[in-house]
């Protein structure tokens, strides 16, 4: 949504993934964006041709909207997620999908967050040592238990059959009776260790994500990182 440009070079740094194209389905969907993320989506559909398919809401009705409309679409047996400000390196696909193949109860994968616009600001400096212990610790000890208990938006796996199973509460999740739209992320990860699936951590799963560098966007994505925790938490 509103990603301008940046969505040109995600859907570009998904391309030359080292991955077998017969073996990918690959959906763009532009969550009825007021800015030219659609233009920008639709160069890249001319670049790429049939191997992707793009897709644009009427109106913006939230990423959770969005994402439900790409697990209807998918066919394949792994559903892997990447946000539209995010650029992935050549081997991550292959590496997220790893731990499904050595791991039957492995319902869900984290891949590993790093900031692309490190050099940019000093919001993004302080917030990549953040991310390092997020991701490199707190994750990484989580994932030793098999139960990560929050795949990011950013960059993650799940495998099909699990998101089945559960994509009709997640969509219409409530909180104290009120349809709620945030924390779409911690609320799979916890719909799937609900089902009884492990949930892993793959560091060599990488993604550069574009982070905010004022204040003020800063703090709206706290606030919302906070109130999804406080719910998936209760």
């Amino acid at each position: 949504y509103n990603e301008g440009k940046f969505v040109y070079k995600t859907l570009k740094s998904i391309s030359k993934s080292n991955y077998p194209k017969n073996k990918i389905q690959f959906i763009a969907i532009d969550d009825g964006s007021k800015d030219d993320t659609w233009k920008w989506i639709l160069k890249a559909k001319k670049e790429l041709g049939d191997f992707l398919s793009v897709y644009q809401q009427p109106q913006n009705m939230g990423k959770r909207q969005a994402l439900y409309k790409g697990f209807k679409l998918a066919t394949g047996e792994i559903l892997v997620t990447i946000d539209s400000d995010s650029l992935i390196e050549k081997d991550t696909l292959r590496n997220l999908v790893s731990p499904f193949l050595t791991n039957n109860k492995c319902g869900a994968v984290a891949g590993n967050v790093k900031i692309h616009n490190i050099k940019k600001a000093i919001i993004p400096k302080m917030l990549n040592v953040s991310f390092a212990f997020s991701f490199g610790f707190i994750r990484a000890a989580q994932s030793s238990m098999k139960t990560v208990l929050c795949t990011p938006g950013a960059l993650s796996a799940y495998r099909t059959k699990a998101v089945m199973n559960c994509l009709e509460d997640w969509i219409n999740q409530t909180f104290f009776g009120i349809k709620t739209d945030i924390g779409e992320d911690r609320a799979m990860t916890n719909m799937i260790l609900k089902q009884g699936y492990y949930t892993l951590f793959q560091s060599n799963a990488i993604v550069h994500t574009h982070i905010p560098e004022t204040y003020k966007t800063l703090s709206r994505i706290y606030t919302r990182w906070g109130r999804s925790n406080v719910k998936e938490n209760m």
